[in-house]
């Protein structure tokens, strides 16, 4: 069975990022997720909770 690609459950989503980002980037990237069995949004919405864990302590200094 193949594994179902989306978003996880958890809190909804319904705020959007607009972002630039050159095509050829957007492609490599959007075809990686999907080999990995998700989606952009998903990894970018991991990618923003990490750089916020790593980095809110020390905008508090």
């Amino acid at each position: 069975m193949k594994k179902k690609i989306g978003r996880p459950k958890g809190q909804n989503k319904t705020s959007r990022l607009e972002i630039m980002i050159n095509p050829d980037t957007k492609e490599k990237f959007v075809n990686l997720t999907k080999k990995m069995g998700s989606n952009p949004s998903v990894k970018i919405n991991e990618m923003i909770i990490k750089f916020i864990l790593e980095n809110e302590d020390k905008t508090n200094e």
